[in-house]
């Protein structure tokens, strides 16, 4: 028997394939078989093998068999097909969790006798790094199974694709289920709004200074002046006044109206940006 394992670079994906010849020298039959299987997605979601084979002599014949599966965030999906002689195969398959408990329904494409109910409000895009495939839903839920009982657990969000303006007091919870519990993990959010950028223009023409205050009109400091006159603040409302203040006297402050493009209630990793003068 002869082996061949190979790795492949196909960039941003995951892929190997491994070429395998058995002879058997009793009956003088050969047999030859290719694999090839891989993964792709940024969360490696989406998986898939072929395999090519032939025996010649005893148990003559071709044969192939191919299988696909796709990580959903609330449903895992497997098809598979093969043909040999004298069959033909086709399945598939979906799998997934539903847990329904005191804070609501959750949904989840993982399976498993001990659950983590993930509970992390507004953070909805934001992907669980100690379980690949797995993304806080629009209802700020997320299933992680397969914990391990009566050990420490840990469970981590990765920010990355966090709505701007959403921060998560703590990035990391470690817990101790008992076998087949359901636990119940929350972290604590803090959602200032959306992500703005103000390029502001003054009627004089100069800019206006830099690191001057951003009030709103409680004159509460929501934010600070960057370089080329842009006022960086967190917001609700998609229109609004904010006033820049860079000095205690009347003409070191001025007021400018925003108005923002409708949301339409979806939240982005995104900034908002908009231009308006400030007088």
């Amino acid at each position: 028997m002869l082996s061949l394992n190979i790795p492949l670079d196909l960039g941003s994906t995951i892929a190997n394939t491994m070429t395998s010849y058995t002879h058997d020298s009793r009956d003088n039959s050969n047999q030859i078989q290719e694999s090839f299987t891989g993964a792709a997605g940024a969360d490696n979601q989406i998986n898939y093998g072929v395999t090519a084979g032939y025996t010649d002599h005893t148990g003559n014949g071709t044969s192939i068999n191919a299988n696909a599966g796709y990580l959903a965030p609330l449903t895992q999906a497997r098809v598979n097909a093969g043909y040999s002689n004298g069959y033909t195969q086709v399945g598939g398959g979906l799998a997934g969790s539903v847990v329904a408990y005191q804070g609501g329904l959750a949904l989840s494409s993982q399976t498993g006798d001990t659950l983590a109910v993930i509970e992390a409000k507004d953070a909805a895009g934001a992907r669980v790094s100690s379980a690949p495939g797995v993304r806080i839903d629009d209802r700020g839920h997320a299933i992680v199974a397969g914990m391990q009982p009566y050990s420490l657990n840990s469970i981590d969000i990765d920010t990355k694709g966090l709505p701007m303006g959403v921060e998560l007091k703590s990035t990391e919870q470690r817990f101790a289920p008992t076998a087949g519990a359901v636990v119940r993990v929350k972290f604590d959010t803090d959602d200032r709004g959306r992500a703005v950028v103000l390029r502001l223009r003054r009627p004089n023409g100069e800019p206006v200074p830099f690191a001057a205050d951003v009030l709103d009109d409680k004159d509460n400091t929501i934010g600070s002046i960057s370089q080329g006159s842009r006022a960086m603040f967190y917001t609700r409302a998609n229109e609004g006044d904010v006033r820049v203040r860079w000095g205690t006297s009347a003409d070191q402050t001025c007021k400018a109206r925003y108005s923002l493009p409708d949301s339409q209630g979806v939240r982005s990793a995104a900034t908002t940006f908009a231009d308006a003068p400030c007088q």
